[in-house]
């Protein structure tokens, strides 16, 4: 019998690191660096992009996210 490994977490900053990395050095290389797969900074972009931003301005994963990294995806959709 094999035993499930629990999936790894990643908080709204890491993400949204990752993010900005993959922006400056391309997915593949941000994935190779972060040691984490490429599909998984792919599905992280979309949750983004997909996400509406609030009138008040505070977002959650995707929609919580401090108000620098909010400021950050704003101007990155502009």
């Amino acid at each position: 019998m094999t035993t499930k490994k629990p999936r790894k977490t990643y908080t709204a900053e890491f993400k949204t690191e990752a993010l900005k990395l993959s922006e400056r050095v391309g997915v593949a290389e941000a994935a190779r660096q972060l040691k984490i797969y490429e599909s998984q900074i792919y599905n992280w972009r979309t949750a983004v992009e997909k996400s509406p931003i609030p009138a008040n301005g505070k977002l959650s994963w995707p929609l919580k996210l401090q108000n620098s990294n909010a400021n950050w995806l704003i101007k990155q959709r502009i």
